[in-house]
């Protein structure tokens, strides 16, 4: 899950504290005493850990794409106390300002392309007051960092989301589609009235091909829900309706 780093802002928010699972540890290598039946530990993948597309919209090794020490990056996320120094902080990823009055930032470690939780995601929120309906405008970003071998991080992806909400955009890293690592949810609410129609929101990425994808994006009536077994791949359930991945598409269906 993503661990909470940090989140601020022009009017501080109530804290987030997402669910806590338990921190992934590497696989022991084996050595001459171990049981010549054990399993050894899986090897990294041959290709680029992560890809990143280029100014001609081909995917390449991300790597070839300049880096920031992330230890700035989560010293700027915890010292932002005004919307212009969230501001700061996406121009740093080459990303504009959003509309709104107010902004908070937080970043958290999330395991986006294994269980060794060695990426982060950085969430960007600006919101105006609310209206008259309870509702208020909100614009996030939604930016994907990989990670180097030296703790620097580099922009794989980003998303945008705008919409009007009554208290916000929740953000959470958790098992979706695969077990082997955690997908990227977004979920919100637009409904203004008890009874309002096709306003609960339910989008999510995934990064198991080294960068991020929009695998599930819905509204319905009734607030979306993950379900399903002990292990996923978890459905998606709107409106009586159970959504599936469906690998060859790669997406829900």
């Amino acid at each position: 899950m993503i661990a909470l780093t940090a989140c601020k802002g022009e009017k501080p928010d109530a804290d987030r504290e997402p669910p806590q699972k338990p921190s992934a540890k590497s696989t022991p290598k084996a050595t001459a005493e171990d049981s010549p039946t054990q399993a050894p530990p899986p090897a990294e993948p041959a290709g680029p850990r992560y890809l990143r597309p280029n100014s001609k919209g081909v995917l390449v090794d991300a790597f070839q794409f300049p880096s920031v020490p992330a230890s700035i990056v989560e010293q700027q996320v915890a010292a932002a106390s005004s919307r212009s120094d969230v501001v700061g902080i996406l121009r740093r990823f080459g990303l504009g300002p959003l509309d709104g009055h107010t902004g908070h930032v937080w970043i958290g470690k999330a395991s986006l392309v294994d269980r060794l939780a060695r990426e982060r995601v950085l969430v960007a929120s600006f919101r105006n007051e609310p209206g008259s309906d309870g509702l208020h405008d909100e614009s996030s970003w939604i930016v994907f960092l990989g990670s180097t071998e030296d703790d620097r991080v580099l922009k794989i992806g980003n998303a945008k989301i705008t919409t009007k909400t009554a208290d916000e955009i929740e953000v959470d890293a958790r098992e979706l589609h695969s077990r082997d690592f955690d997908d990227l949810i977004a979920t919100w609410s637009s409904c203004a009235k008890p009874m309002q129609k096709a306003c609960h929101s339910l989008r999510a990425w995934t990064m198991q091909r080294g960068y991020p994808e929009l695998i599930v994006d819905v509204t319905g009536d009734t607030k979306p829900v993950i379900s399903g077994g002990v292990y996923p791949p978890h459905e998606v359930v709107v409106d009586g309706r159970s959504l599936k991945f469906d690998s060859q598409a790669f997406a829900y269906k």
